[in-house]
């Protein structure tokens, strides 16, 4: 906040912050000089009301100086007047996205996903304002490796008068794939032949060396086939009826930076005989 005084003042008593003091318990910071009669007040954060400053031991330029009234004072209203705007973007997931307001906003405005809109095609499915009031985490598309830019617009902070959202609130982020391959799921299509589906579209080379593959029970491995992005084909000998654990190592994702599965990752099925027999020969 700015103060203005009446005439010329001594910096010394106008730069000492303990000669300040503000109703509805603002905290003074730091007081600087900024010109010869004007004085600038760091505090802490005002909500929109009325407060009282009041001053003291303040003193003109004079030979003789002259001191400030005890207790001077002066009212106030503090309106707040400053439009939020993106201070921060983020991508930690291929499909979503973190952004922060420069002040709390509004609910309702922050939460519709029309209100966001971002480069490259990505679409905003949903918007979750979170207890801090500023952050907002966004369900995404999914990102390719790259960078974008985001902007927000219609978003309104939590003023008297509401302050809409700059028009210059954009931010540029980039997205980078950290995320490591895992097993969805397992699917027994026979005795002797595995599906396998990862999270994401794996390295086709490492997905089809067989040796990456292992499965109790003494069942061999004798190929893997990549059948789409993310779906590996196994052809192993031939399961018994009981429980089997696959083990998965080595396999990498499309990364620019590939991320490996975790060592050993594992799932358990089970092989139940599901196939008819059918009429083959008959002689007589």
């Amino acid at each position: 906040m700015l103060i203005k005084f009446s005439e010329p003042v001594d910096a010394t008593t106008a730069q000492q912050k303990a000669n300040y003091s503000i109703s509805g318990g603002i905290e003074v910071y730091a007081a600087t000089l900024v010109s010869d009669s004007l004085v600038q007040l760091l505090t802490s954060q005002h909500l929109e009301q009325g407060y009282t400053l009041t001053v003291n031991n303040i003193k003109d330029r004079a030979a003789n100086p002259n001191t400030i009234l005890n207790n001077s004072q002066y009212g106030y209203q503090y309106n707040d007047v400053t439009p939020p705007k993106l201070v921060y973007a983020q991508a930690p997931l291929e499909n979503k996205v973190v952004v922060s307001f420069s002040e709390a906003v509004e609910q309702s405005t922050a939460e519709t996903a029309a209100n966001y809109v971002i480069s490259n095609n990505i679409s905003v499915s949903s918007a979750n304002l979170l207890p801090d009031l500023k952050t907002v985490e966004l369900s995404t598309s999914v990102h390719s490796e790259g960078d974008y830019t985001i902007y927000a617009q219609n978003i309104t902070d939590r003023a008297t008068n509401p302050n809409q959202v700059d028009a210059d609130s954009t931010l540029n982020y980039s997205y980078v794939d950290t995320t490591r391959p895992t097993i969805a799921w397992l699917k027994i299509e026979k005795e002797d032949t595995l599906l396998i589906k990862f999270s994401e579209p794996v390295d086709a080379t490492t997905a089809q060396q067989k040796a990456n593959y292992s499965i109790s029970g003494g069942i061999e491995v004798y190929g893997a086939i990549l059948k789409s992005d993310s779906l590996i084909q196994l052809v192993t000998s031939k399961h018994l009826e009981q429980g089997y654990t696959l083990t998965v190592n080595n396999i990498k994702d499309r990364a620019a930076n590939p991320n490996t599965i975790l060592p050993n990752s594992n799932y358990g099925y089970q092989y139940n005989d599901s196939t008819p027999p059918k009429l083959v020969d008959a002689q007589a």
